[in-house]
């Protein structure tokens, strides 16, 4: 599964989050652009049909508008960061309960 927390600002959230490994955020697209960074492990993305290794340390960008999945490659944790106003509707505990 999915797990962690969303730091929401004013016009940022920041999304802390651990996958087990093989675990899937199914495709979605926002309208603005986010960026995820891998902290440990690995993360298996696709990004507009392309498929793309992200591992540990290293940043994927999604343009804003673009479909994207991801799918963890062993135990993961990322931080994910994008307009708050891309996740308008469920409260931050309801999107990623701990």
């Amino acid at each position: 599964g999915v797990r962690g927390r969303a730091l929401v600002g004013e016009r940022l959230l920041v999304g802390v989050l651990y996958l087990v490994a093989a675990a899937l955020i199914p495709a979605h697209a926002h309208a603005r652009e986010q960026f995820t960074f891998v902290v440990s492990g690995s993360i298996e993305a696709e990004v507009d049909g392309r498929r793309i290794t992200v591992p540990a340390r290293s940043m994927l960008h999604v343009p804003a508008g673009v479909a994207h999945a991801l799918r963890a490659g062993e135990d993961t944790r990322i931080v994910t960061a994008h307009d708050r106003a891309d996740i308008a509707g469920a409260a931050a505990d309801e999107r990623f309960p701990g």
